[in-house]
This record gives C-alpha cells, structure tokens and sequence, in this order.
C-alpha cells in the first residue's frame, strides 16, 4: 500500500477494509480509498472469508474448539488422581480434618507445612476459627485468635521421613512461638483415599499439644 494524504492506493489482489461493521471488498486492480471515511475510527485489515461475522466456517471452529478444550478438561479431571503428583484438587481434607478432630484438635493454632500441599489453609475450612501459620513463611505470624484450643504441628509425609521432618518442624515451631514439646513427643496419622486414584492414599502426620496452648506458647 502506499498512502499520501487522506487517500490510500491498495494494489492487493484480494483485500478486506472494515469499517464498524461495513466490508470494502478490493478487487486485482489498484483501488484508491478515502481514508477519512474508511480509516477514522481504527479499522481493520482482514482476510475476505471473516469479512463476514456470520461465516459458518468460522462458527463451526469455534464451536469445535470449545468443545475441545471441555473433553480436554474433562478427561484430565477423570485421569489427573491416577498420576498427579501434587494432587492438590482431590486430597480429601473432610477425611483428614474429621480424623484429626477425632484425635483431640478442635480448634487453637495450626501450624502446617505447606508442601508439597497447601495444608493450612484447607484445614482452616474444617477449623474456622484456629490460627493457622505456614511454616514456609513463619516470619508472617498474624496474632492467636485464642489462648485456649491446642497447638497443631502438621505436615504431608511425603516430603520426607519422620526421623528427618519431625525434629525440623519441633525445631521451628518452638523458635518461632517457644512451643514446649516434649523428648517423646508423640505423631500421630490421618490418612484417607483420594476418590477414583486407584487406591492412592494422601497420609498426614501431626503433633498436638494440648493444656490450652492454643497459641502454640
């Protein structure tokens, strides 16, 4: 194209100018446009067959794509419990919290680590009123909600065996709140199956210290 002034000379052999919702169509020839008319309000230039919005061709692709992405999305869903690693959109925290709950923990202060999943938080949904601190980001500690309730040490046995993470999070949680564990503090378990994983199971481990140490003090 070569424009000057307010006209522009298109010598494409098959050229589309919108303007709004009006096409110009070009033909072989050399055509000269008035770019006041054609071009004041950012038209665009466009292959022919999307000239027009009703084009069938154009409807069926994305009718198709979108049909697409949902069996894509579907199928994953249905297969991701048989391979994820995370997992994180089907650990059955209501298995898990109800067990912990049957454990002696209602509510005080949780403190989780949160990998490879994020432990706390889901947890919080079953503890609404417990505190619950990460330990990946202990220097963020919001206050206790309550000095009664208990203190929940709490972390995914995956990341590591017990004789390695339980010494590390005792190690944390008395640095960071002065928790007073004691030598033969106990661990205990909660664990359930993830729905359609073949019988994959998600295994907690958690230390709890009760006597209203709600705020892990």
């Amino acid at each position: 194209a070569n424009g000057g002034g307010d006209t522009l000379l298109v010598y494409s052999g098959d050229a589309c100018v919108h303007q709004g919702t009006n096409c110009i169509r070009l033909g072989s020839r050399p055509e000269r446009i008035d770019l006041v008319a054609v071009f004041d309000e950012e038209p665009e230039l466009r292959d022919p067959a999307l000239c027009d919005a009703e084009s069938p061709g154009l409807q069926r692709a994305v009718q198709l794509l979108a049909v697409a992405v949902v069996v894509a999305m579907g199928v994953r869903f249905a297969v991701a419990p048989l391979d994820c690693k995370k997992c994180n959109l089907f650990i059955p925290y209501a298995d898990l919290a109800a067990q912990i709950r049957a454990g002696g923990f209602t509510g005080g202060t949780i403190v989780a680590l949160d990998y490879p999943n994020q432990i706390g938080g889901n947890l919080r949904v079953y503890f609404p009123e417990s505190r619950v601190v990460d330990r990946r980001f202990l220097p963020f500690r919001p206050p206790a909600r309550t000095s009664t309730g208990d203190c929940l040490v709490v972390w995914n046995t995956t990341i590591g065996p017990l004789a390695d993470v339980k010494p590390h999070m005792m190690e944390r949680a008395a640095t960071r709140f002065g928790t007073r564990f004691r030598t033969d503090e106990p661990v205990y378990f909660a664990e359930a199956p993830m729905a359609r994983s073949g019988g994959r199971i998600v295994r907690l481990a958690y230390m709890l210290v009760r006597e209203n140490k709600g705020g892990c003090t």
